[in-house]
């Protein structure tokens, strides 16, 4: 499960966007209980949270997850570049899956049985895609470094957290299709990120456009029979932030 739960201070600092939200449904005290009640009913075995405030973390968050048998993760963060540090974090940890045969505290018998969690809230500026970008790039040199197996082969990785990017976008293409398509560019430009954050320039550079030949008639489109009554605001009285949380089961392979 990954959610963005909405920081406070992101909240108060930008009050003209929750301008049409009932004020009584936006203080914490009424967020926090209905947010805790979310995660609890989905009770998922991985979750992954951004917009977290550290003092709310501590205090309340880091508390109520214990309780409910949640246990906090690892944090990663690599700094040195100040266009890079936009209060953003990576947690990146391997988890080992439960019922494996080896008893609890022993490191695992198998390295390959571990998963490669990673959890990242990448900028949000719609304008500042090569800082995305940068982001992603140094994320996924990590990943790939902590998921790496003695042999090369890599262990399985899942991927969670706020890219702020439409499937539309360059950046989730890249993500998806492993290349970026872009327009406008000079090749040879320099990097965003310094050298010495390890981050190779060995890349391909594709840029292709679909060759098709419409056929048969188009498709027909039915009259709308459903009409939306209403737009709701959130956060509201039922849903405490101003994001969905995202759910998957995966079955992991013998």
């Amino acid at each position: 499960m990954t959610y963005n739960i909405l920081s406070q201070e992101l909240l108060r600092d930008n009050a003209y966007l929750y301008r049409h939200c009932h004020p009584a449904h936006l203080p914490w005290e009424y967020r926090l209980p209905n947010l805790l009640t979310e995660i609890q009913q989905h009770a998922a075995d991985i979750l992954c949270l951004q917009e977290v405030q550290q003092d709310h973390y501590e205090a309340q968050i880091k508390p109520a997850l214990q309780a409910l048998g949640t246990e906090s993760g690892l944090w990663f963060f690599r700094g040195g570049d100040a266009l890079l540090d936009r209060d953003n974090v990576g947690l990146i940890l391997l988890l080992q899956p439960t019922g494996t045969g080896d008893p609890p505290g022993d490191p695992p018998g198998d390295p390959s049985s571990c998963v490669c969690v990673a959890n990242t809230h990448l900028l949000y500026n719609p304008h500042r895609g090569d800082v995305k970008l940068a982001q992603l790039a140094i994320l996924l040199a990590e990943i790939g470094r902590v998921s790496r197996l003695p042999d090369g082969s890599s262990r399985p990785v899942l991927l969670c957290g706020d890219l702020n990017s439409s499937p539309q976008s360059p950046l989730y293409s890249f993500l998806t299709r492993g290349r970026l398509e872009y327009k406008g560019l000079r090749i040879g430009m320099s990097p965003i990120w310094s050298p010495k954050l390890g981050i190779s320039r060995r890349c391909r550079y594709e840029s292709k456009r679909p060759k098709f030949t419409p056929a048969g008639p188009p498709p027909a489109v039915s009259d709308p029979t459903l009409e939306l009554e209403e737009v709701n605001s959130l956060p509201n009285q039922h849903h405490s932030s101003d994001h969905l949380p995202l759910l998957v089961r995966f079955r992991l392979r013998p």
